[in-house]
Order: C-alpha cells, then sequence, then structure tokens
C-alpha cells in the first residue's frame, strides 16, 4: 500500500496532524469509504504532496528538529524523513513482527519521548511472535524503547512485555494499538479486547474486566509503571495501568493542541466511533457501543461518555450522525 506523507511546515504544522489524520481516519470508516476507484478524494480541503512512500505506515512522529520518523506495520521497519524532506534509505531501527493476513497485528505504534531533544528514546509497540503452529499464529503486543544516535535506533529496552498473549484461533485481531504522550508527560496505549466480545477469560467481556489490559486505554510512565493518579489505583484486582475501559479496536488516537483532551476512535460490531476519552470512562463495549445506549451508566457506575461522532451499521444498512469538525459543530470540535 501506497502512503504519501506531506513536509513538516509545508501544508499544515505539525502539533496539528495527529488530530487531523484521526479525523481523516474517522471520515473514512464512518462514511464506509471509498469505491477503490479513482483519485483520492480529502475532506476539510486538504491536499497531499508526495515526500516518499512507506509500506503500509501504521504511525509516524515529527522530532523537535523537523525529522519525521515512521512505521511500517508488516515490514517491522522504523523509517526516517530528514527535515530537508528526503527520506534516509536505511531503516532507523528493525522489529520482527508477528502477521496474519495483514490484519490487526504488527508495529502499530511509535511515539518520541517528550524530552527527546535531550535523551533521544523512541518507542514503539507491536505485535512480538510466540512459538506456536504456522496455521495458529500466537503474538504477544510488547512496547519497547530505541536511543536515537545518528539516525540510528540503538540500546533496545522492553519497556511492557507482560500483556497476555492473543488467542489460539483469533489469529490477527484486536491486540496492540497505537501510543502517544500525553501533555502530562505520561504515556498512553489502546489496547484491543483480542476478539473475545461479550465473553472472557474470566467469564465477562474482556473490554470490562479491570483484571485485564484488553479493551483498555492504559496510561503509564516512561518505565512502563502506572501513574499514581491513574483512576484504577486503588482498586483491588484491577490492573493499576488502565486509564480507561470499554473499548473493542481503536485505530488511533490523538491530543488536541489547545484543550488537550484526548480523542480516539473504536470500531465494534454495530458502531463506529469518535470519543474523548477521560480518566475512568467506560465507553461500553461490550454490552452498549453507540451512544444511544451510553447516556447514563449503570448504578453505582461512572457515566457513560456520549461519543462525539458515532455511525451504526447493521446487516449492511448503514446509518450515521456526523459531527462537523469546521467549527459549526459542538465546542468539543472546534
Amino acid at each position: 500500500m501506497r502512503h504519501e506523507f506531506v513536509p513538516a511546515g509545508r501544508l499544515m504544522k505539525p502539533t496539528f496532524l495527529p488530530l487531523i489524520f484521526l479525523l481523516l481516519s474517522v471520515a473514512a470508516f464512518a462514511c464506509g469509504g471509498g469505491d477503490g476507484g479513482g483519485e483520492e478524494s480529502l475532506p476539510f480541503g486538504l491536499q497531499t504532496q508526495t515526500v516518499t512512500t512507506g509500506d503500509h505506515v501504521s504511525a509516524m512522529a515529527f522530532a523537535p528538529d523537523g525529522r519525521l520518523f515512521f512505521a511500517e506495520k508488516f515490514t517491522g521497519n522504523i523509517r526516517i524523513v530528514g527535515a530537508d524532506g528526503k527520506a534516509l534509505s536505511d531503516p532507523f531501527a528493525h522489529l520482527d513482527v508477528a502477521d496474519w493476513l495483514h490484519l490487526d497485528w504488527g508495529l502499530t505504534g511509535l511515539a518520541l519521548d517528550p524530552n527527546f531533544a535531550s535523551n533521544h528514546f523512541v518507542y514503539a509497540f507491536y505485535s512480538q511472535p510466540v512459538e506456536s503452529p504456522k496455521d495458529l499464529p500466537i503474538a504477544r503486543p510488547v512496547l519497547v524503547r530505541f536511543t536515537e544516535q545518528n539516525n540510528k535506533g540503538i540500546d533496545q529496552t522492553v519497556v511492557i512485555d507482560d500483556f497476555p498473549q492473543s488467542r489460539s484461533g483469533h489469529q490477527g485481531f484486536k491486540t496492540n494499538g497505537r501510543i502517544h504522550f500525553g501533555s502530562d508527560g505520561a504515556l498512553y496505549l489502546d489496547m484491543g479486547d483480542y476478539d473475545w466480545g461479550k465473553t472472557g477469560p474470566n467469564g465477562t467481556g474482556a473490554a470490562q474486566d479491570l483484571s485485564l489490559p484488553l479493551g483498555k486505554f492504559l496510561r503509564v510512565d516512561t518505565s512502563g509503571k502506572p501513574l499514581p493518579d491513574n483512576p484504577y489505583v486503588a482498586t483491588p484486582g484491577s490492573d493499576p495501568r488502565i486509564f480507561a475501559i470499554g473499548f473493542s479496536r481503536g485505530f488511533d488516537f490523538a491530543f488536541h493542541p489547545q484543550s488537550k483532551k484526548l480523542y480516539s476512535t473504536d470500531n465494534t460490531d454495530s458502531c463506529e466511533e469518535l470519543d474523548i476519552v477521560q480518566a475512568g470512562g467506560n465507553y461500553g463495549w461490550p454490552k452498549r457501543p453507540g451512544k444511544a445506549d451510553r447516556a447514563a451508566g449503570a448504578p453505582g457506575q461512572r457515566p457513560r461518555p456520549v461519543p462525539v461522532v458515532y455511525q451504526r451499521h447493521r446487516h449492511g444498512i448503514r446509518g450515521r450522525r456526523e459531527v462537523p469538525a469546521d467549527g459549526r459543530g459542538p465546542p468539543d470540535l472546534r
């Protein structure tokens, strides 16, 4: 798959790129995508200019000096485009990734440390192969860190490797997602529910099970440890890294450059949506996907936040409620 890149400073500011790309992904999925033919048509009047090409690019991050780091999902390569707009021929780093039919597994997350200018840390989130039969492969999400030195990743360090293995017979689906740093300096990770849906290893939907990181947003420090003000730190039996629960499979997320709010997409069996993710929020999956069922939580539970954009689809018939992002919509998207 061919991807085009826009160099920093030519068409838009890098600080707005993550949110713009997130909105583009919502527009593509919520509107059902294109018919696969003809020229690509971008919403919001955006234009593209080819700088370099990449193989199934899954994530990107700008360095303070203007370099663009990007991840190739299925090759496991992390590559760099220089501040001059020229792509470097050799990868910055390579990870051996698990893949099954080019689905959800692979190198999915990439982030530069907020103090990259001084420590040169680059974080990557990927599906690590686990020894298993070739026709029923198993993977484990792993978060690693590299140190950049002269455009090369050295000192590869494992940050988190205690996530559960994927499910046998559900290869390729809903494991590791994206990673981004918030304005609070914390590292946020989104995790799919491993295709458990309404079931789970403990008898309930995995995305609602506080003992599991599956179907959750996680919030950790740069060593992979939970932050002391995470919402479930004091909840017995919970994973203290959890920031929010009730997700199926996120496509990506971004922090608004002014409000600092966390916007995330989610894709379920019946609904595709854009959420504002809040600490301790329960976003419903697998019980209550979509706005209509999330207006209020059960007694004693935190309120279920309402999606900003959502689309329901059933039996191939799609209906949607879209909120304009051109300033005429609600304040959340202005």
